[in-house]
């Protein structure tokens, strides 16, 4: 079987792209399947040399407008959905025993799979499964208990009318391709309903890179802030909650990681400055590879997620995966699929409501002084985590969607060949 990894924002290691390629393909080449992974055209020399990517996509995933205030998001959408079908239609021939997997597609990549499926006859065509893992461009409210969303003003997040203006042009029929994925029921639900088409959920590819292990006692506990580090994230809130927590506890340590320093850097030369007259903080702007990002997330005790609640109600957090799979405690806010992914194992941390300073200082507060049961309940979600998720589950997912039933697991593949 033919695997065709298409990721439009995979250039370097910033961000979930390169992980999510790493642990899919490498889980695919396990169980025999030919992988060729076609990248953006300005993939790095590294990741092509690591990975065997091939530069491809001219237009970058994350390119939503050509700067005309009036209209570059309408502009930039049909621009980059030309040229991405143009680029599908390179990576041909395809036969229909072919798999074509697509990552973290934005509206225009999706509009381009829509006239991929449409203008590409039956026996050329490949199956595709498209994962949608970003958030989807809306706002969000509860009232009575029911999540209600409506689009934004798509002068400034155009995502949400131009998912569902996708959405129109892709078959009514709901086992129809592309197969449409996300990796958590509720970003499911809302994509459903935003596209107008069945949305199914895949298992989280995410694993630890070494089984979680019991932490020996230390006397100072290290807290992370990790990952590439932006407003959605609340990294505007870090310096502020970074004070709050070395005042109110002494044995704290600090390790504050933002893989693209310059892109909020006025906030990261104010944690600059905090860092250089407290030894209490380690600042890491490296961008992390799959080998530090290990490294980083091994150090920490405990990992502090202090996220904007509705850019994560219909969105998927790779780190909070990651740090459930290791065996570490969380902070994350409420009502968020952040919140609901801790639930489902077992609540191996605290959720925090609003988007202030005070409560997510409180819940950070309440994980530090209650270290010792935090960790038993992440332990314990670990093991959870190994029954449930995992690259391999994701692909035996994927490979049930299509209807595969020959690709052996990687354990049986490896016995066989052995």
């Amino acid at each position: 079987m033919r695997v065709f990894y298409a990721d439009t924002g995979l250039s370097h290691d910033l961000g979930h792209h390169a992980n999510s390629c790493r642990l899919l393909t490498r889980e695919w080449r396990a169980r025999g399947c030919e992988v060729m992974i076609a990248a953006a055209a300005n993939v790095a020399p590294w990741l092509q040399a690591e990975l065997g990517a091939n530069p491809h996509f001219r237009v970058h995933t994350y390119w939503q407008g050509d700067g005309d205030e009036f209209c570059g998001w309408l502009t930039a959408f049909f621009h980059t959905a030309g040229r991405t079908r143009e680029d599908l239609d390179a990576l041909g021939p395809f036969t229909p025993n072919d798999l074509l997997y697509v990552n973290s597609i934005q509206p225009a990549q999706l509009m381009a799979l829509a006239s991929f499926v449409q203008g590409t006859p039956a026996p050329a065509r490949p199956r595709i499964v498209a994962e949608l893992g970003t958030a989807p461009g809306l706002d969000f409210e509860w009232r009575d208990d029911t999540l209600h969303f409506h689009p934004k003003d798509p002068r400034y997040d155009a995502k949400g009318v131009l998912y569902r203006f996708a959405g129109t042009h892709l078959a009514q029929n709901d086992a129809a391709d592309p197969l449409l994925t996300t990796f958590h029921p509720t970003c499911s639900a809302i994509y459903a309903h935003l596209l107008k088409r069945h949305v199914h959920t895949l298992p989280l590819p995410h694993d630890a890179a070494r089984p979680a292990a019991p932490v020996p006692q230390r006397d100072t506990v290290t807290v992370g802030v990790l990952g590439h580090q932006r407003a959605d994230k609340g990294y505007q809130l870090v310096p502020q909650i970074a004070l709050a927590l070395l005042q109110h506890r002494p044995n704290l340590h600090l390790l504050l990681h933002n893989g693209a320093p310059g892109y909020m850097h006025q906030v990261q030369d104010v944690v600059r400055e905090i860092a250089a007259n407290e030894p209490r903080i380690t600042v890491d702007e490296r961008i992390a590879n799959d080998a530090l990002w290990d490294s980083l997330l091994h150090s920490c005790d405990i990992v502090l997620c202090p996220y904007h609640a509705p850019s994560y109600t219909g969105a998927y957090s790779a780190i909070v995966g990651e740090a459930i799979a290791r065996g570490i405690p969380l902070i994350a806010p409420a009502v968020t699929t952040l919140a609901r992914t801790m639930a489902e194992f077992g609540g191996p941390g605290e959720i925090f409501p609003g988007f202030d300073i005070a409560p997510i200082v409180d819940a950070t507060l309440r994980v530090i002084d209650n270290l010792p049961a935090y960790k038993a309940k992440a332990a314990a979600a670990a093991i959870q985590w190994r029954q449930q998720m995992g690259a391999a589950r994701t692909v035996d997912a994927i490979l049930s969607l299509i209807g595969v039933t020959e690709i052996s697991s990687t354990q049986e593949f490896l016995r066989k060949v052995a």
